[in-house]
């Protein structure tokens, strides 16, 4: 195995907006508001 092999691509800007604000305990509703006022962006692609 060559160094650097297996790993991932890093993630997208704003990938993991929704789950880092969730881990840090912000109500759904808080995190649909800053979303949708755009104070915090969520990648397209992980909106599935």
């Amino acid at each position: 195995m060559t160094e650097g092999s297996g790993r991932m691509p890093s993630p997208m800007l704003g990938e993991h907006t929704i789950d880092v604000l969730s881990e840090y305990g912000f109500p759904n509703e808080q995190i649909d508001a800053w979303l949708a006022s755009q104070v915090v962006l969520q990648h397209e692609h992980a909106l599935g």
